[in-house]
């Protein structure tokens, strides 16, 4: 993942550098909020890259990578400016947004082959993707105990 530090600080393509330097953050806390053992902290620190990941980096000029820091404070103000409520309603509404009631058959049957057409495999690949969902569910949680999922759910598929 320090790859990505090294694209962030000087990748031809400049429009691209602070976008690397985030992603690299979101690829060492994303794993660790995903397990069932992560700690409020960890789930906390999760939502607010999360949220602000998911708004194109509101604030930030995406030609310079200013390094962790500053990205960390950046993303905890926007998180402050828009609430717990409304990034726990974003967590959710995403995780609505991505989850289709079928797969599509061609990526089913690119699923299948990639996996060798074995359904353990097929099923261990669904189970992680569900661990996934769940990390923001449990962020959302945290952050808004008394969010409505059922309401968000109604109101985004209506």
């Amino acid at each position: 993942m320090r790859g990505l530090l090294e694209h962030a600080e000087s990748d031809p393509q400049i429009s691209a550098r602070y976008e690397y330097g985030a992603h690299y953050l979101f690829a060492n806390i994303g794993p660790r909020a995903t397990e069932p053992t992560a700690t409020p902290e960890e789930l906390l620190l999760f939502a607010v890259m999360a949220v602000y990941q998911d708004t194109g980096f509101p604030g930030a000029d995406r030609t310079v990578w200013t390094g962790e820091e500053a990205h960390v404070n950046r993303a905890f103000a926007y998180f402050y400016e828009i609430g717990e409520r409304e990034a726990a309603r974003r967590l959710r509404a995403d995780v609505i947004r991505c989850s289709p009631r079928e797969r599509p058959r061609s990526l089913e049957e690119m699923l299948r082959r990639s996996m060798n057409n074995d359904p353990a495999r097929v099923a261990a690949h669904d189970r992680e993707m569900a661990s996934i969902d769940s990390r923001s569910f449990r962020a959302a949680e945290l952050l808004d105990p008394d969010g409505d999922f059922d309401s968000e759910l109604t109101a985004l598929l209506a």
